[in-house]
């Protein structure tokens, strides 16, 4: 059933990006609370959600964006720290937060771009949760650190029925809200694909189907 608190706008962005980011914390990464997650592409939908489970769970959130205004709505989401890639050295800045250590769990749905950084940012026996490719499918792997530092390397899509029931559960019982960047009659959609193809929403673009 629909979660009580959300519109049906609300509730019509979890289908997805929600389920996905569940299935990549908790039932892949099995993160713990305590435990420190790098997010990348914060303002997407599944780093959104994954930002908010992280939280859930008690975990310290670090999260990248190119945009400043991006990782300051993040912050208000309860991000912990945020990295501008585009003005810092990520895996540098990461270890400095870490303390020189490195994340638990690097959580990834950028690709090619990142897969690098998540390897720079891992602590020794860390893991490595992957769900996309929206820069590339194809990026080198340096074999010697993966096996040297023990790495776990997990693959994620989407999530199964039981994921789905227990993420609803999360985000009833918790009130959690999706952000939502902005929402379109059913009849603006070429506006909203447009939207979209900029890439610079923060959070998900809904449509409105009129009863």
């Amino acid at each position: 059933p629909k979660p009580a608190h959300l519109s049906g706008e609300e509730a019509g962005t979890l289908a997805l990006a929600s389920v996905t980011a569940w299935r990549m914390l908790m039932t892949r990464a099995q993160i713990k609370p305590g435990e420190s997650v790098l997010i990348h592409g914060i303002g997407g939908g599944a780093a959104l959600f994954a930002l908010r489970f992280a939280k859930l769970i008690g975990a310290e959130a670090i999260v990248t964006s190119s945009s400043d205004e991006k990782l300051a709505h993040a912050g208000k989401l309860g991000a912990d720290h945020g990295i501008n890639y585009q003005k810092q050295d990520v895996a540098e800045r990461v270890k400095e937060i870490t303390g020189g250590r490195g994340v638990d769990v690097a959580v990834d749905s950028v690709g090619a771009a990142t897969w690098p950084l998540d390897f720079a940012s891992v602590r020794r026996g860390g893991r490595i949760v992957t769900c996309g490719v929206t820069t590339g499918p194809k990026a080198e792997t340096n074999l010697q650190v993966l096996y040297w530092n023990q790495l776990t390397v997990l693959g994620s899509t989407m999530g199964s029925n039981e994921d789905f029931r227990q993420m609803l559960r999360a985000v009833s019982v918790n009130r959690i809200k999706p952000v939502v960047d902005i929402v379109f009659a059913l009849d603006e959609m070429p506006q909203a694909m447009a939207k979209m193809e900029e890439g610079r929403q923060f959070g998900k673009i809904a449509l409105r189907v009129a009863r």
